[in-house]
């Protein structure tokens, strides 16, 4: 009888010795894919701000491209605006009789 007790204590020894074992390895891979996971969202992460970054300069050198190019046509238009201005003006002084001495 105390054979069997032994042995049974050593059977239960055992199975709770594997339980133990088994329960390790499953918390190294979990801490394993949990890492590795952290890992790659982080990179996912500084790859997409990188592009982020490039394409928010990008849109900042358009924007100023145009607002350049836009300052540009606004004073191209006064000038036209100014030249019709003085061809009126023109026009019409030479229509007024002129004043004879």
């Amino acid at each position: 009888m105390r054979r069997d007790r032994e042995k049974a204590q050593t059977s239960r020894r055992e199975v709770l010795t594997k339980l133990k074992a088994d329960l390790l390895d499953v918390k190294d891979s979990t801490e394993h894919k949990s890492r590795s996971l952290k890992e790659k969202y982080e990179a996912r992460l500084r790859e997409m701000q990188e592009w982020y970054q490039q394409k928010e300069e990008r849109h900042l050198k358009e924007i100023l491209s145009l607002k350049d190019k836009l300052k540009e046509q606004v004073a191209n238009a006064q000038q036209d605006e100014d030249a019709i201005r003085k061809r009126k003006r023109r026009y019409y002084a030479s229509l007024l009789p002129s004043k004879v001495d």
